[in-house]
């Protein structure tokens, strides 16, 4: 078994690192609905499964027709991360959730990783398609703005957007399914040109319209998601108490949408997006090898 040192990178306003050591954990299927939740979540282990997504239970975008159709995410690679709400933390609002979303890792080591590493598919089921046909329209955005332009809401970055228009006969072939499978790629559009694709917790929508554009069902969800980057090295020989308790590879994973600065309580550190991964590469990942 491979012994392995994760370090999470958060630098948020200041320098934060937190690291544990992973032992390998079950894999397990498992579908979980995810209600509209609007707070910060942080992470434990991955395993395989999927999500699913309900029709809101209030502001009038019930579905029309039955049976109630549902939305499910699923990373292709199966990973799941584990997030809980309110960070974790007890708090005199809501009771804190725990649920399970789909875990990519879109750069490892600086190159795209394997396909199905950063790729998603989300799937509209049970839905009921009149004669005419059905728009079905998807929006992938960060939840962050961008930090580069002060981190506001209305500064979150669209990843995906796509509108299929669904024949009748369409989702009879496919089994009551409407299936988008989107593959990240190191770059995305935005403007006129194209920015790095962003790491982040995602945001996403979807709606189903009929062929007179009156919109038939709803379904929206924060922190549907996360893709990350990674940074893998090798660890030195070190003298141990008893064998195997050394970690033998040291694995930083991080999102280029949180603030990242490289000097506690100095803002003038803070580095841009595209400067994050040359810094962990060059100053990062080699400073925390030699520490060790």
């Amino acid at each position: 078994m491979m012994r392995t040192l994760l370090i999470l990178a958060a630098l948020f306003g200041g320098c934060y690192l937190s690291y544990q050591a992973i032992q390998t954990t079950p894999e397990i299927s498992l579908a979980a609905q995810l209600q509209d939740d609007e707070t910060s979540g942080y992470v434990q282990e991955t395993v395989e499964g999927e999500y699913v997504i309900l029709p809101p239970n209030a502001n009038g975008l019930q579905p029309h027709t039955s049976p109630k159709p549902v939305v499910t995410l699923q990373a292709v690679s199966g990973r799941t991360i584990s997030f809980k709400t309110q960070n974790g933390q007890l708090s005199n609002g809501p009771d804190q959730q725990e649920k399970h979303i789909p875990y990519l890792v879109l750069n490892r080591n600086g190159r795209l990783s394997i396909p199905q590493e950063h790729t998603i598919n989300i799937v509209l089921s049970d839905v009921d398609v009149p004669q005419q046909g059905i728009s079905v329209k998807l929006s992938i955005t960060t939840q962050h703005g961008d930090p580069d332009l002060g981190g506001d809401d209305i500064q979150r970055i669209v990843v995906w957007q796509e509108e299929r228009w669904v024949a009748v006969s369409e989702v009879r072939q496919s089994g009551g399914k409407v299936v988008f499978s989107i593959e990240f790629t190191g770059v995305t559009a935005a403007g006129n040109g194209q920015i790095l694709t962003p790491t982040d917790y995602f945001r996403v929508q979807l709606t189903v319209w009929d062929a007179t554009n009156v919109l038939l069902h709803s379904f929206e969800q924060d922190y549907a998601f996360l893709m990350e980057n990674q940074w893998v090295a090798q660890l030195p020989e070190v003298s141990e108490e008893m064998v195997g308790a050394a970690p033998e590879e040291l694995v930083i994973y991080y999102c280029d949408m949180i603030p990242f600065q490289t000097r506690l309580n100095d803002d003038s550190s803070r580095l841009r997006r595209e400067q994050i991964h040359r810094f962990v590469q060059s100053e990062l990942v080699p400073a925390m090898v030699e520490a060790f």
